[in-house]
């Protein structure tokens, strides 16, 4: 693609094709560069509004980059494939996915009970209320690094469109209370991927650990859910401030959701006297 230059304007150091109509605001050098896809202009640079404007020729309809405090949209809900099928499958109703994941986790009870993987009650509960606490151990480098993987390898066209299909989009609408929570059909996949890992490593063990980690996922939707409904509960106004400072000032920080102390232990905490 031919790009028109102007004396002392740095350009973005790549382009990003986004939907029909939509527009990303990428910050480049101190430079806003809003991107506008119009499908009939390609390398024209206007000036509008004291920003610089790329109009640039449709190249595709899935959105390659995203800017996580440029795109915030407080009403309605995005579209993540173009696939009718595949759309149905990325969101679904929160009393569903719910409902769904309960139970999974009464299903990994039973099976440790009819296995009889444990014989001590206080065993069961040591493995059931640590991987409670793995969860959130998991929950922080999930989201620092798979969610955002488009920060960690900024010139990737496919870690970008991981990260808006994962994350993005709940970036773009995080009162989209179909995405609040991971649907069922991606949910059970990872469900079983997880099972498969910790089989491996914990054997048996892993029909308990399994119900005790989801749990811990459960506590976090409920606290997510919360964070981004209204109103917040009084009891989860430290994780709903915490959360919209990740989400409407520093994406780059505040990854902990269930609670702030991975983001203490590793150094993502936002300034201590910032306003949301």
């Amino acid at each position: 693609m031919s790009r028109s230059t102007t004396p002392n304007t740095p350009m973005p150091e790549s382009i990003c094709s986004v939907e029909t109509n939509s527009r990303v605001i990428l910050n480049h050098n101190s430079v806003d560069f809003v991107l506008l896809m119009n499908g009939s202009v390609m390398g024209k640079r206007l000036l509008q509004n004291g920003r610089i404007i790329l109009a640039l020729r449709l190249k595709t309809r899935h959105t390659d980059c995203f800017n996580m405090k440029a795109n915030i949209q407080n009403k309605g809900q995005g579209q993540i494939f173009q696939n009718p099928a595949l759309e149905v499958l990325s969101k679904a109703s929160p009393q569903i996915s719910g409902a769904t994941y309960v139970a999974v986790v009464i299903f990994f009870l039973f099976m440790a009970f009819r296995l009889e993987v444990v014989s001590s009650i206080w065993t069961a509960l040591l493995i059931y209320v640590g991987a409670m606490f793995f969860w959130t151990l998991f929950e922080y480098f999930a989201h620092r690094y798979l969610f955002h993987l488009d920060e960690h390898f900024p010139n990737s066209r496919l870690a970008a469109k991981l990260a808006y299909t994962f994350h993005g989009i709940h970036h773009e609408y995080p009162r989209d209370k179909e995405r609040i929570i991971m649907p069922p059909a991606p949910g059970l996949i990872i469900i079983t991927i997880l099972f498969s890992v910790f089989y491996l490593i914990l054997g048996s063990y892993a029909f308990l650990f399994t119900p005790g980690f989801m749990t811990g996922y459960l506590i976090y939707t409920r606290i997510h859910y919360k964070t981004h409904t209204t109103p917040v509960p009084s009891y989860l106004k430290a994780q709903h401030r915490h959360h919209a400072l990740h989400h409407y000032k520093y994406p780059e920080k505040a990854f902990g959701v269930t609670f702030a102390l991975w983001d203490h232990v590793f150094g993502t905490m936002p300034p201590v006297n910032t306003k949301k």
